[in-house]
């Protein structure tokens, strides 16, 4: 079962908290940093890597909040996976909270006014309107493939069982990796903004861990502002300078 398909299944039994992604025959592997509501810089990035529909687009959430456009960014990623494209969309700590706000009530626009933004996808009852629901609701907490993991916080090593400390995956900014469990493989991740520099070096270096959050939504802001693209296989990076109409953090 594709993740395409999940999004049309309404039980609960069916999410699952991680995927085994296979490579392609063809086409490239690709992952995109946290994205906070910036369409526009989106989809100058999509444009710019030149997504065809043999790529595995990977994602490390935190589509929404901060920016103002999150619904904008859930919509193109809908629409890709609409047209057939291979969309891997993982949950961040901002999606987390769109859920506790639906289920829970938490009142996280009134405890983080300044970024908290879900104008088109909670209702006057901040209830997650319907046509959004599964999407954010199947989100998975990681992704492992042949290479690497994909995550969108990180993993705490410190705990007896890692890879099911979900909470931790969301929130978590340092770890320190344990090979036993990873068996060797990359942690791919974002949440925690880095300045380009240290993000093009982890990569010059292939660093077993790799932050590719280099916080778009910081327009303007020293060494940061750009969205991330980085193919897995050849560790080419792509950047997309944030373009948005104006500063929205």
């Amino acid at each position: 079962m594709n993740y395409k398909s999940i999004l049309e299944l309404n039980d609960n039994q069916t999410f699952k908290s991680y995927f085994y992604i296979n490579k392609n025959a063809s086409g490239r592997r690709l992952v995109i940093g946290d994205i906070h509501g910036c369409p526009l810089s989106f989809q100058a990035l999509l444009d710019k890597i030149g997504l065809t529909k043999t790529d595995q687009l990977f994602f490390v959430g935190d589509f929404i909040n901060k920016g103002k456009n999150g619904k904008d960014v859930i919509d193109i990623i809908l629409a890709l996976m609409e047209n057939d494209y291979q969309i891997f969309p993982l949950r961040g700590n901002h999606e987390q909270m769109l859920l506790d706000k639906h289920f829970k009530n938490t009142d996280w626009d009134a405890a983080l006014p300044s970024i908290f933004r879900a104008r088109g996808i909670l209702d006057e009852h901040k209830k997650i309107f319907p046509q959004y629901l599964p999407f954010f609701s199947h989100l998975p907490y990681y992704y492992e493939l042949d290479n690497c993991y994909i995550v969108h916080g990180g993993f705490d090593f410190t705990t007896e069982k890692p890879l099911e400390e979900y909470d931790k995956m969301l929130w978590i900014r340092e770890f320190e990796i344990d090979n036993q469990i990873v068996k060797n493989k990359k942690i791919i991740h974002g949440h925690t903004p880095e300045l380009i520099m240290l993000i093009k070096q982890d990569i010059e270096k292939r660093s077993q861990k790799i932050c590719i959050d280099n916080g778009c939504v910081y327009k303007n802001k020293w060494f940061l502002g750009n969205l991330l693209c980085l193919d897995l296989d050849s560790f080419e990076l792509f950047e997309q300078e944030n373009i948005e109409l104006d500063n929205l953090h």
